[in-house]
């Protein structure tokens, strides 16, 4: 599961800091969607990176699987 999020991770913000056009079209759920495309970009991509890799290591055993958990809630609500 860790090497899932942080491959999507990688992949947000290999491809830059700037949120593409169709992620800035999405209606993000409340507390989300106070905040600006880009900066939901590269907070989405650094959280699925950071919180997988601590996952992965076993520290954290809740807040990291929380995070994960609230970014796959933002995301299917968005699409």
């Amino acid at each position: 599961l860790a090497q899932e999020f942080m491959l999507a991770g990688y992949r947000k913000l290999a491809s830059g800091l700037t949120a593409p056009e169709w992620f800035a079209e999405l209606p993000f759920p409340f507390p989300v969607s106070l905040l600006p495309a880009d900066l939901n970009w590269v907070l989405a991509g650094g959280g699925e990176i950071i919180l997988a890799l601590l996952l992965a290591l076993g520290l954290f055993g809740i807040v990291a699987p929380a995070g994960l958990l609230f970014i796959t809630w933002v995301a299917v609500c968005s699409v």
